[in-house]
């Protein structure tokens, strides 16, 4: 499955545009924190694979 991001400043907006239009998820980053605002509760999509992809890929990115 294909995870894209788009990085502007502290927010990154996350998507999967093989499965839903638009951002899935946006993560503000702060000095000790992140904000996770979750924009797939509108529809009905699996977001516990969503999730399992989201974490999967930020691991392979973190090294």
């Amino acid at each position: 499955m294909a995870v894209e991001f788009a990085h502007v400043a502290d927010i990154v907006n996350i998507s999967f545009p093989e499965i839903i239009d638009g951002n899935a998820y946006t993560i503000i980053v702060g000095e000790d924190n992140l904000e996770l605002t979750d924009h797939t509760i509108e529809g009905t999509y699996d977001t516990e694979l969503l999730e399992q992809h989201l974490v999967e890929f930020l691991t392979l990115k973190a090294g």
